[in-house]
């Protein structure tokens, strides 16, 4: 259960990115939304608003992370199941377009319980699976 002292730091975590986004940090924003959502894991409003940022940072030509980085998230993976979950997020914020990695997010929040977070992020992938090219069967 989350305290009151808890949701002042998510808000202070979530303040702190809208500041760095309208920066232009977006590397700053998408780390401090994670570090919000480490402590309000089930606030879809501030994963929306994380997803947004890594939007404007692939169009402000941001790219993928390094191959070190993703082996680094992927040894962390299986320690807690909101860890995992944050670590498939931030595979997502650097690369949003990805269905994989979407759905990586979907097991993630399944699996941990999330369930609004899960319901919130299959909606995504629903969509970007009917604007697919080459959708997935349904």
């Amino acid at each position: 259960m989350i305290d009151r002292w808890d949701n002042g730091q998510a808000a202070d975590f979530f303040a702190q990115a809208q500041n760095a986004l309208a920066a232009c940090d977006f590397d700053n924003a998408i780390n401090l939304y994670l570090q919000g959502l480490k402590v309000e894991r089930e606030n879809v409003e501030a994963t929306r608003a994380h997803r947004q940022v890594s939007f404007q940072r692939q169009s402000a030509g941001g790219h993928d992370l390094g191959l070190m980085d993703v082996w680094k998230l992927s040894w962390t993976w299986r320690r807690s199941d909101r860890q995992n979950l944050l670590n498939a997020e931030r595979l997502l914020a650097y690369d949003p377009g990805n269905m994989d990695k979407m759905l990586t997010v979907y097991q993630a929040a399944s699996a941990g319980g999330f369930f609004d977070t899960a319901e919130w992020i299959s909606e995504v992938l629903r969509r970007a699976n009917a604007a697919s090219p080459r959708a997935w069967p349904s």
